[in-house]
């Protein structure tokens, strides 16, 4: 287990087990939650701003087919 303090200067944190950190590195996880906060349904034109929950959701889909894809979950 791995304490993190949070800081103002951190744009996110996040969670995952050993299963995702054997094949991912932190800079494979960086890519996927970049490239899900560049797709165009992530951001609410009425609010003009980013909609968090489905870049998580988005996020979090990508990692998980990552991962699978290497073989780290069944």
């Amino acid at each position: 287990m791995t304490t993190v303090k949070i800081t103002d200067e951190m744009d996110f944190l996040f969670i995952g087990n050993n299963s995702i950190f054997q094949t991912m590195t932190h800079n494979d996880i960086l890519q996927c939650v970049r490239i899900a906060l560049n797709e165009e349904d992530c951001f609410d034109e009425d609010k003009m701003e980013i909609n968090n929950h489905k870049v998580c959701g988005k996020a979090v889909d990508l990692i998980i087919k990552t991962a699978q894809a290497r073989n780290a979950i069944g």
